[in-house]
């Protein structure tokens, strides 16, 4: 093969290549007439949807289709990048385990990596090691069969990645539902629209087939009915006072008490650790828990209300 015909292949996605170089290996005769009968795959992917990549190292991430051309999709993911070779010369154990996601950083992979990655025309627009980023975001191509248009929910992680991106593909992108969250018919929730909030009742899951795997109907009473809401603006409705219980990430597991709600600039909830509480606590008015050291910030949309222990602690309180 010519360099020519070698460099296209090394840029085509769905070729089989190394390291080294291109995966190469003789071909049966009888196979030479399938070889050149080309059939046009089904796609059922657009531009703007979600997919999930089913093969290599991204195995299982969720990505936003960005273009569909007739070889594959285009997807935006956020990068797994490894981490840099040690100093010491000493070769670098190969792990099962992907590397943790994050956002391309142009100034830290330089130092860490010592490579200085080309800025491109685009804003916020980089490529290294023939990989490309956009908004931190990695702009990969994958063939018709290493993505899946099934996408059930994303996580979390996934989730605050994609938002601290600030890419303006997404700017008008209804998420899927995070794996991390449970709603339930009847449910109070908050809704974030516009830089204020509306309070209203869960009325239908939103995890069903069709439109409903990206919304939630929420019912805001006589006066504006149920309307539907993507998932990226619905927010359990933690108040100051209520017991709540982690259910992803590092604090996964711990409870506490909320002793304060930040809906518009972080998103997030101070937790007071529930060992750190007074005895007492249950002769206080919600909002007058002492912060103590080893209260923390959590994202909201991790937390979960456990309304149980909240109607005990109310009913102790008018006993």
């Amino acid at each position: 093969m010519n360099p020519a015909l070698i460099r296209l292949l090394k840029w085509t996605p769905g070729i089989i290549r190394t390291r080294q170089d291109l995966v190469r290996g003789e071909i049966n005769p009888s196979d030479f007439t399938r070889l050149l009968t080309m059939t046009e795959p089904t796609c059922n992917l657009k531009e703007g949807e979600w997919a999930q990549v089913r093969k290599g190292l991204y195995k299982g991430d969720v990505g936003l289709v960005v273009a569909v051309e007739n070889w594959g999709v285009e997807v935006l993911l956020p990068p797994r990048l490894n981490p840099p070779v040690s100093s010491s010369g000493l070769k670098r154990k190969r792990s099962s385990i992907p590397p943790k996601p994050a956002l391309f950083d142009p100034a830290e992979f330089s130092r860490a990596h010592e490579i200085e990655p080309k800025k491109l025309p685009e804003k916020n627009c980089y490529t290294v090691g023939g990989l490309k980023f956009e908004y931190g975001l990695l702009r990969k191509g994958y063939d018709f069969h290493s993505v899946s248009s099934t996408v059930l929910d994303i996580p979390s992680e996934s989730f605050f990645l994609y938002e601290s991106s600030g890419h303006p593909a997404l700017n008008s992108i209804f998420y899927p539902c995070l794996r991390e969250w449970s709603f339930e018919e009847g449910e109070l929730v908050t809704i974030l629209t516009r830089g204020y909030q509306r309070r209203g009742n869960v009325c239908a899951s939103g995890t069903l087939t069709g439109l409903r795997d990206r919304y939630v109907e929420v019912d805001l009473g006589s006066e504006l009915g149920v309307q539907q809401y993507p998932y990226q603006r619905v927010r359990k409705d933690i108040k100051i006072g209520d017991f709540v219980i982690v259910g992803n990430g590092i604090h996964a597991g711990r409870t506490g008490w909320v002793h304060c709600v930040d809906h518009f600039d972080h998103d997030v909830v101070g937790i007071v650790e529930t060992s750190t509480i007074d005895p007492d606590i249950g002769s206080n008015p919600p909002g007058t828990v002492n912060v103590s050291p080893s209260s923390y910030l959590i994202p909201l949309i991790l937390l979960t209300p456990l309304t149980d222990i909240r109607s005990s602690s109310q009913s102790a309180q008018n006993c």
